[in-house]
């Protein structure tokens, strides 16, 4: 009975949560079996390609963040590289991709993948009654609160608030 109601849930899962326009990395599930067909559960356990072994901030394939294919569905594929925000003090850096690490009071590191060689545009936006201070080092060192940078590796890019 355990077995036909895991299938049932599943199954209520993949009608509930799949779009054709988002197939990879929209459903959660905890093995294969709770994908659909032509998808296999990830290691952040989410139905992807198979052969996609993380979501991630995009999905990529085997092999530490190198070639992947585009979570959002695209044909072709890309080089992804790492990209680290540490937020110190009352704010948050965003991505023109979408990507946002959000901090308070502790500072904090997000890792997230971007696509190599594509420009990128990082935002940093205190919380209420608070001010953005400095880019700290990386390419946006000097920088005004909004920085444009194109990533050819992996970076480090640290946005600092006024307490």
């Amino acid at each position: 009975m355990a077995v036909l109601s895991r299938q049932v849930l599943a199954l209520a899962l993949v009608a509930a949560c799949y779009s054709p326009d988002a197939p990879d990395c929209t459903l959660a599930c905890t093995a294969d079996s709770d994908c659909i067909a032509g998808q296999a559960c990830t290691t952040d356990h989410l139905c992807a390609a198979t052969g996609i072994a993380t979501c991630g901030a995009h999905a990529t394939t085997d092999g530490n963040a190198a070639t992947g294919s585009d979570a959002g569905g695209g044909s072709g594929s890309a080089t992804y590289v790492m990209l680290t925000l540490h937020v110190d003090g009352d704010g948050s850096a965003s991505t023109s991709d979408g990507q946002t690490c959000d901090n308070f009071p502790m500072p904090k590191d997000c890792t997230f993948e971007v696509v190599q060689g594509d420009p990128l545009t990082v935002t940093a936006t205190p919380h209420v009654a608070k001010q953005f201070d400095k880019w700290m080092g990386g390419p946006c060192d000097g920088q005004p609160a909004t920085c444009q940078t194109t990533p050819n590796g992996a970076i480090r890019i640290e946005a600092k608030f006024k307490m």
